[in-house]
């Protein structure tokens, strides 16, 4: 799976782990993109800081009902409740 992915930051490649930005900041400079034109797919209330403080668009995503809370105490910038439903937004936002 790592070869689907162009920047890898892992925990150990910070200094301050989520919920604090760094690590977002850190992939952006490595891409040399703008936050603005960026989207940091979430799973977790700390994902969810990071991307805010990072000023990324930041998705949230419930689709391991098992493992994760009903609602997110912090709100993303959207929500999608399924692969199915972020496939759509996706292909909406082409």
């Amino acid at each position: 799976m790592i070869a689907f992915f162009n920047v890898k930051i892992a925990g150990d490649g910070v200094s301050q782990p989520k919920p604090h930005p760094e690590g977002i900041h850190k992939a952006l400079e490595k891409m040399q993109i703008q936050p603005n034109v960026a989207m940091f797919v979430v799973d977790s209330e700390a994902d969810i800081q990071a991307g805010l403080e990072a000023n990324v668009y930041t998705v949230g995503v419930k689709w391991f009902p098992a493992y994760q809370t009903n609602t997110f105490t912090r709100q993303p910038d959207t929500q999608c409740h399924s692969i199915a439903d972020f496939m759509a937004y996706i292909s909406e936002m082409q």
